[in-house]
């Protein structure tokens, strides 16, 4: 990734980008370069000049002044202001970590191309050529192998070895016989599901949910392990998990003191399924390991949930040694973890099932 501002750009290119990148984010859609025009300088604040050369020292922070918006800091200028939501702030910096480059348009307009029925457009020959016949399905308990197009055995995800809840939902590690099952209920655009204070001997536990909704909104399902309640100003040391509610992507990042965020730490190998209208599971996992690592774990039930007994068909979606300078590991007031859903609609439409905690026993490292 480049540490350097760009040659040949001026602060005033630059701040236009970033901009237009604010735009794009912020209504969700990629406007047309040649007829659209960027918002007005004098609708954000932006300190070009001032930009840290490493993003990933840059913060997500709720703004003084419109407290329902968030901005970029770095960490304690501004880089810019003004997105609807922490999810467009988030994207904005993992678009530079991501590519390396300062703010820009983040793709353009595809260009599409109308061919006959049968048919479809080949970028190497640059015309329109008879579409392939879809392969045959593979046999039960194959895939296909997207690299070669031959059916090869599907992957077999490591299987739960700890123990079953009231509701029958298996913990992926053994269980040490403590669980919970009562959480407080806190709206506030989205539904908070708390497991506060919990006096437990470790912080090693697994907190799941099952959830459905007939139309996701453009966020997550996030699980949180933190030393105390979230309050502006509070120290939370709070490792913070979650998964795309419609890509399925999984990432970790931090969070202290409440609410200035780093940006993605970590993502995920595999990408889960979507929030929708059938059941699924969704676990996230914190644990000292034996070599006194911290590790977090995402998992999701993709069976069939849908009826009064979990499939426990878990698949593992990611998995992060913990850097050291966020590995937290004294909890002295109690472990604070929640399972969160945000977005429009999750308040009135989001059902929900089989939450608990469950505190587990490590076994590997």
């Amino acid at each position: 990734m480049s540490n350097s501002m760009p040659e040949n750009i001026s602060v005033e290119e630059l701040q236009n980008r970033i901009l237009m990148a604010i735009k794009i984010l912020n209504e969700g859609k990629l406007p047309d370069p040649d007829t659209e025009t960027v918002l007005s300088k004098d609708d954000f604040i932006l300190k070009a000049s001032k930009i840290s050369t490493d993003p990933k020292n840059w913060l997500v922070v709720k703004m003084r002044d419109f407290p329902e918006q968030f901005k970029v800091i770095d960490p304690k200028k501004n880089v810019a202001t003004n997105f609807l939501t922490r999810k467009k702030a988030d994207k904005f910096i993992q678009i530079v970590v991501d590519t390396g480059k300062w703010p820009t348009f983040p793709g353009v307009p595809p260009v599409t191309h109308d061919c006959p029925e049968g048919q479809i457009w080949s970028e190497t020959e640059k015309q329109c050529i008879p579409k392939p016949p879809e392969p045959e399905p593979c046999p039960e308990g194959q895939i296909r192998d997207p690299s070669t197009g031959q059916c090869v055995d599907k992957p077999v995800d490591p299987q739960p070895a700890g123990d079953v809840d009231k509701f029958g939902v298996k913990s992926i590690y053994p269980s040490t016989g403590k669980i919970f099952y009562d959480y407080v209920l806190k709206p506030n655009a989205g539904l908070r599901h708390n497991f506060d204070a919990l006096k437990v001997p470790t912080p090693n536990g697994e907190v799941t949910g099952y959830f459905s909704i007939d139309k996701a909104p453009d966020d997550e399902v996030s699980g949180k392990w933190s030393i105390g309640p979230h309050s502006d100003g509070l120290h939370v040391k709070c490792l913070d998990m979650g998964v795309d509610n419609t890509t399925g992507k999984t990432r970790y990042r931090y969070e202290d003191p409440h609410p200035v965020y780093t940006s993605t730490i970590a993502t995920g190998d595999k990408n889960g399924l979507p929030l929708e209208s059938k059941y699924h599971g969704w676990k996230f996992i914190r644990l000292t390991l034996p070599d006194n690592t911290v590790q977090l774990e995402v998992w999701q039930d993709q069976g069939n949930n849908d009826g009064d007994k979990p499939a426990n068909e878990w698949v593992q979606l990611a998995k992060w040694k913990v850097d050291e300078k966020y590995a937290t590991r004294d909890y002295p007031n109690g472990v604070f973890a929640v399972l969160r859903l945000d977005g429009d609609g999750i308040e009135q439409n989001l059902k929900q099932k089989w939450l608990s905690y469950v505190e587990v026993k490590p076994t590997t490292s």
